[in-house]
């Protein structure tokens, strides 16, 4: 079998429509899928965007993914990740051993239903009204919290001042003038 051919198969593994992936699925599809292939959890996870970044591990445990991408990049892209890490770069980046990995991580995506959206937050419903002037109400008390902390600390000093310029007055008074 040829490299072309193992890739076609790789292809051949994924449903003809894909769902736009969002950048909390990317995230977690990303911790999941590293977890699968790596055996381990990535510490860090960043996302970022634009035509020309990619989904890589620059370094060990430190993922940056592109959700803007779609699926079918995002699984390669952090296939070759895995797999570099994986084989300390000595691999050529694609190979047929590659392929058969990125087909297993494709086949992961697949068996855990993420492309039917079991990896999305259910959305939140808007705050209403009452429950904006709630959170407005409560951070107005933590100010005011805040400045009365502050202001005690600030009378604290003065007392202190107060008391170390009243003990060097007495220290001055005590002196002889020469």
């Amino acid at each position: 079998m040829t490299i072309a051919k193992a890739y076609q198969k790789v292809n051949a593994t994924w449903p003809a429509e894909l769902p736009k992936l969002t950048a909390d699925e990317a995230v977690r599809a990303a911790r999941r899928l590293w977890r699968f292939g790596m055996g381990e959890v990535p510490r860090s996870v960043e996302v970022t965007s634009g035509r020309h970044r990619y989904t890589r591990a620059p370094y060990r445990n430190w993922l940056v993914v592109n959700p803007d991408r779609g699926w079918h990049a995002f699984v390669h892209d952090l296939s070759h990740a895995m797999y570099y890490w994986a084989n300390d770069g000595t691999e050529r980046p694609h190979s047929k051993s590659h392929a058969a990995f990125e087909r297993k991580c494709v086949a992961e995506v697949l068996k855990r239903g993420w492309l039917d959206g079991r990896l999305r937050t259910p959305e939140k419903a808007p705050p209403s009204r009452r429950e904006k002037l709630l959170a407005k109400a409560k951070s107005a008390d933590a100010r005011l919290k805040a400045w009365h902390t502050k202001a005690k600390r600030a009378q604290t000093a003065i007392t202190k001042i107060n008391r170390e310029l009243a003990r060097i007055s007495r220290e001055l008074n005590k002196e002889p003038t020469s």
